[in-house]
């Protein structure tokens, strides 16, 4: 025979399991989230918008046999299926989503434009510029808040994936937190690069002048301690930040090149008439909201030169949001 402590458990019980079938039914956040479900509600409601975004933009052209050119309002109607995930997950019960995008718009703008700088201060063309919206001599983009944004919220769930967040929080390596050693490492070889070239440079009699023409040679030098600084922490730390690292170097410059070519594809610099006079003329100029310097593919979409970055952007956002 049940006692009463038992049937008053056996009723809250059934009480909390119907309660979160109702939280869900009305799209609220359940008192335990499932965060397997919650993300596979976002994606899919995310990949549904875009698709029927892109549905509407082309049924649009071919309806008006008009080139659609690039205005804010027509990107912001483009890449609205963004917010319309970020608001799925939150009435999902994810609480920090827009801290995190809001973050990570901030920080991914003035890490590129730190990034710029340094670029620019060993070679003497720009690493990239960009064409529209374009802010402090187009090293970074107003246009950039969705990107930067939806990335962090992608670093997010690449560190719970793979654990790395409590790695960042709970490691040591020589007294040092994992941010810390990062930099050190880092930076730490950044500087002995530039001595060898400076040194390098005085025994060819050559004048110490940084600012040089790209060579694969100094980008190599240049580069290698960002591989030196996550090679050290994946072995001081655990290997799992090696795998992190290339699967965010990966995706990053994957995305990024799906998100300048969808921006090519469908808008245009300035209207241009009829469809049909442009197939004719074959006259079309594609919208490039950015175009890197260097090793260029696709006109610019794209370089293999940001590979090495995307993977130190990578470590900066996973830092950063392990705090959050």
């Amino acid at each position: 025979m049940r006692t009463a402590c038992s049937v008053r458990k056996r009723a809250a019980h059934d009480a909390t399991f119907i309660w979160d079938h109702m939280y869900l039914m009305v799209g609220k956040s359940p008192p335990v989230r499932d965060t397997a479900l919650i993300m596979l509600l976002t994606l899919s409601i995310a990949g549904a918008w875009l698709c029927a975004t892109l549905l509407f933009v082309f049924a649009f052209i071919k309806r008006k046999s008009k080139i659609i050119a690039f205005t804010p309002i027509r990107y912001l109607g483009l890449m609205s299926f963004v917010l319309v995930a970020m608001i799925v997950s939150w009435r999902g019960g994810d609480d920090k989503v827009w801290i995190v995008f809001l973050a990570g718009a901030g920080i991914g703008m003035a890490g590129e434009t730190v990034i710029a700088f340094i670029w620019d201060f060993f070679f003497d063309k720009k690493f990239w510029i960009y064409r529209g919206g374009s802010l402090l001599q187009g090293y970074t983009s107003i246009y950039n808040i969705i990107p930067w944004g939806s990335f962090a919220l992608m670093v997010r769930a690449l560190l719970d994936t793979f654990m790395v967040r409590e790695e960042i929080l709970t490691a040591r390596v020589g007294g040092l937190s994992l941010w810390q050693a990062f930099l050190l490492f880092w930076c730490g070889s950044l500087l002995l690069a530039i001595a060898v070239r400076i040194v390098w440079l005085g025994m060819q009699d050559r004048p110490i002048h940084l600012n040089e023409k790209f060579s694969w040679k100094l980008y190599g030098l240049y580069t290698a301690p960002i591989f030196i600084a996550i090679g050290g922490v994946s072995v001081l730390g655990d290997i799992v930040l090696l795998f992190y690292a290339l699967v965010i170097m990966a995706l990053g410059y994957l995305i990024e090149y799906i998100y300048g070519v969808l921006l090519y594809q469908v808008f245009t610099q300035k209207d241009m008439g009829a469809c049909v006079l442009w197939r004719l003329l074959h006259m079309r100029i594609g919208y490039k909201a950015w175009e890197y310097q260097y090793a260029k593919r696709d006109g610019g979409i794209t370089s293999l030169t940001s590979l090495p970055y995307w993977a130190l952007g990578g470590f900066y956002f996973a830092f950063i949001l392990s705090y959050l």
